[in-house]
C-alpha cells in the first residue's frame, strides 16, 4: 500500500522531490504552481515515507502532510437541499473534508424531512454507494434522529452520522454536539467539532483500508490511472474540476459513459485489458465512467 500525502511551499527545486517519488515508485497525483508556490499531491510505498519526510526537511522550503482522507470520494448527505436543513452545517463539513484532501459530492433527499415520512428512493441509495464513505448530516432532535437512522440501512458503504445530541441510542458511529446552525463554523470549539469528524472519518477509512490490503488488486490504481490518461486524451478537455478522481480501489472518469466505455474497457495493461481487470460502469451520478479494480485472485491468468 501507499502513503498519500501533500507538499506545499517553495517551488524552487520542486522537481527533485518528483524524481525521488519516481524513483521509488511513487505517483504524482496533482501538481499545482502559483506565482511562486507550488502544491504537490503524492503517493509512495509505506516503506519509503520515512526517506521522504528526511529529504523534504533537509532540502525544501516546505511542509509536508499526509492526507489519509486524499484517495476518498465522501458523500455528505442532507435530508434536503432546503434552508431547512442546508446551507451551513453540510457545507462547512463537506469544505473541511475538501481542506483534509478527500473528494466530496453533497447530496439532498428528496423526501428526508420530517420524522415520520422520511425516506430515500434507491436511485439516492446506488448514487452514495458509489462512494467510500457517507457522512450524513441529521438535525437536532434526539428522537428524530434515532427514528431517520434505519432508513439508510440499505447504504452498504462506511455511514459516519452527524448530529445535535452529545449521544443516542443506537449502533452506529456518530458525532454529535453538530446539527443545524443558523452561522457559520467560526470559533475554536466549532472548528474542533470539524476536526472530530475528520479523525472519526480518517479511522473508518483506515478500517477499509485494511479491508482491501487483504486482497489487494494486481495493479496499483496510480498506475493504471497513468495509463487512462495516456490513453485517452480528451481527459486534457474535460470541462470537470477533476477530470479523473482517484478511489481507493479505482476512480472515477468524467467523461460520458456512453462515448468512452469501450475504449477504456480495451486499454491494455500489460498482457491483459482493462476490462480483464476491473469492472467499468455507469456512474448513477452523473453519467461518469466507474473502474472498479478486481482482486488479484479474481483475475484470469493469461
Amino acid at each position: 500500500m501507499f502513503e498519500v500525502a501533500m507538499f506545499r511551499g517553495g517551488a524552487y527545486k520542486h522537481k527533485m522531490l518528483v524524481e525521488l517519488v519516481e524513483d521509488l515508485g511513487g505517483y504524482v497525483l496533482e501538481k499545482r504552481k502559483i506565482a511562486q508556490e507550488i502544491n504537490l499531491k503524492f503517493a509512495v510505498p509505506f516503506e519509503d515515507w520515512e526517506f521522504i519526510r528526511e529529504f523534504v526537511n533537509e532540502n525544501l522550503d516546505g511542509t509536508l502532510k499526509t492526507l489519509p482522507l486524499l484517495m476518498c470520494e465522501i458523500a455528505v448527505v442532507s435530508p434536503t437541499i432546503s434552508r431547512h436543513h442546508l446551507p451551513h452545517s453540510v457545507c462547512d463539513i463537506a469544505e473541511f473534508l475538501r481542506r483534509h484532501g478527500a473528494y466530496t459530492n453533497v447530496i439532498g433527499l428528496a423526501t428526508g424531512r420530517g420524522k415520520v415520512r422520511a425516506g430515500i428512493t434507491e436511485d439516492e441509495v446506488r448514487i452514495i454507494n458509489e462512494h467510500e464513505l457517507a457522512v450524513i448530516v441529521l438535525g437536532n432532535f434526539r428522537t428524530c434522529i434515532e427514528e431517520k437512522i434505519h432508513i439508510f440501512d440499505d447504504v452498504k458503504i462506511q455511514k459516519l452520522f452527524v448530529g445535535a445530541p452529545t449521544e443516542i441510542k443506537a449502533d452506529v458511529h456518530y458525532v454529535g454536539k453538530i446539527g443545524r446552525k443558523g452561522h457559520r463554523f467560526n470559533t475554536m470549539a466549532e472548528i474542533q467539532l470539524l476536526k472530530n469528524i475528520i479523525k472519526k472519518s480518517e479511522e473508518l477509512i483506515k478500517n477499509l483500508k485494511r479491508e482491501l490490503e487483504l486482497n489487494p488488486p494486481l495493479y496499483p490504481i496510480f498506475y493504471i490511472m497513468d495509463l487512462i490518461k495516456r490513453d485517452i486524451e480528451d481527459l486534457e478537455y474535460s470541462v470537470a474540476p477533476t477530470p479523473m478522481v482517484p478511489k481507493l480501489n479505482g476512480c472515477r472518469i468524467n467523461l460520458p459513459y456512453d462515448h468512452y466505455h469501450e475504449k477504456i474497457e480495451n486499454i491494455k495493461v500489460e498482457d491483459y485489458k482493462l476490462a480483464d481487470l476491473a469492472s467499468i460502469t455507469k456512474s448513477y451520478f452523473n453519467d461518469s465512467v466507474l473502474v472498479n479494480l478486481k482482486p488479484a485472485y479474481m483475475v484470469e491468468v493469461t
